[in-house]
């Protein structure tokens, strides 16, 4: 019984080797590996990432311009503080804080 899976075992021998072998180049191969591929990998997790990122902001900016289609207050609110816009009459009064010497 010990010859026979000893010659069993010689006859896996060969292919072993040959899938390490196989595997060995596929790790070193800089421009079709494994490496650049757990590289990609990595590149789309984080693009994923950043289109939920992308995609929550785009729902942000949705809300924004929804509210200035209907809102008044967000349109003024807006003009206020992008724009420094101010109603006729209004006396602004800006406190600037001392540059630097």
């Amino acid at each position: 019984m010990s010859r026979r899976s000893t010659g069993r075992g010689l006859l896996l021998l060969p292919p072993l080797l040959m899938l390490l072998v196989a595997l060995a180049v596929l790790w070193r191969d800089s421009e079709d590996g494994l490496r650049p591929l757990l590289g990609l990998r990595a590149q789309v997790r984080d693009a994923r990432a950043r289109v939920v990122l992308l995609e929550a902001r785009a729902a942000e900016l949705q809300r924004d311009a929804d509210a200035m289609r209907s809102d008044e207050l967000a349109v003024e609110a807006a003009a206020r503080s992008l724009l420094g816009m101010v109603r006729p009459g209004e006396i602004v009064v800006r406190l600037d804080a001392p540059e630097a010497p």
